[in-house]
């Protein structure tokens, strides 16, 4: 009769037990929080979102610097280029446009094209050979003017655009990186060597030189003013730090 008791007993704890550790489990599982409607929504748009490209870095520069972006063309010996010798961008609302000075050189009159086709006649302003940068003037004023950005926080690796007028085919876009910063470069035009020039791995073809080298957010950080070799794919600008100082604006 002992055992019996006994044995029911043990019984009895093991049943406890077995209740008490299926009910601490119980207590510890999470409950299921009911989803609201609303919660759906937010779930489906957070995944559509996240499954979504994210528009492209080129797109966006070239959108925002586009139309502050001119194209050169000059009359030399009473006959006008056919096609731009260069670009320029525009640097304020009064119509001040800055370029490369060697695409000006033996010019008898300088016009300007803008982003809608309008075209005007430009004086040359200011000038600077050590640094290959000229300064125009227009009449007419209000047009959009490119956003700047110092060079100084440059590093190799960056994203580096070139736009301008390449072969005179209109407003063009080639994109590349920053390899190298502080360069030193004998010009084919003749002069002095170019120092502290931005390195660029971006296409330069006829047309560019003078165009801006903006950044990924479509900021000018340069002038482009030569590319070493067309085969090569390397190319140079002034940093806007020294060409914007030429023109009489310190925006850093």
């Amino acid at each position: 009769m002992l055992r019996r008791t006994r044995s029911a007993q043990l019984f009895a704890a093991s049943v406890l037990t077995a209740v008490t550790i299926v009910a601490i489990g119980a207590a510890l599982q999470p409950k299921a929080i009911p989803l609201t409607p609303t919660d759906v929504r937010k779930a489906v748009v957070d995944a559509v979102a996240s499954s979504t490209p994210k528009p492209n870095v080129a797109i966006e520069a070239y959108d925002r610097v586009k139309e502050s972006v001119v194209a050169i063309r000059t009359r030399t010996g009473g006959v006008a280029t056919p096609q731009p010798r260069g670009a320029g961008f525009i640097l304020d609302t009064g119509g001040t446009i800055v370029t490369s000075l060697h695409i000006l050189s033996d010019a008898e009159a300088i016009f300007v094209v803008f982003y809608d086709g309008a075209e005007l006649q430009a004086q040359v302003l200011d000038r600077q050979p050590e640094f290959d940068v000229a300064v125009l003037g227009v009449s007419a004023g209000g047009r959009k003017q490119a956003t700047l950005a110092s060079a100084k926080n440059l590093k190799v690796g960056d994203e580096a655009m070139v736009v301008g007028s390449p072969l005179g085919l209109g407003n063009g876009l080639s994109v590349g990186t920053v390899s190298r910063l502080g360069t030193l470069v004998q010009p084919a035009w003749g002069g002095p060597p170019i120092g502290g020039l931005i390195q660029f791995n971006a296409a330069v073809y006829p047309g560019n030189s003078g165009g801006p080298l903006v950044n990924r957010r479509g900021e000018v950080i340069g002038i482009v003013i030569v590319a070493a070799n067309e085969l090569t794919g390397v190319g140079f600008a002034v940093p806007i730090d020294a060409a914007a100082s030429v023109a009489g604006s310190n925006p850093f």
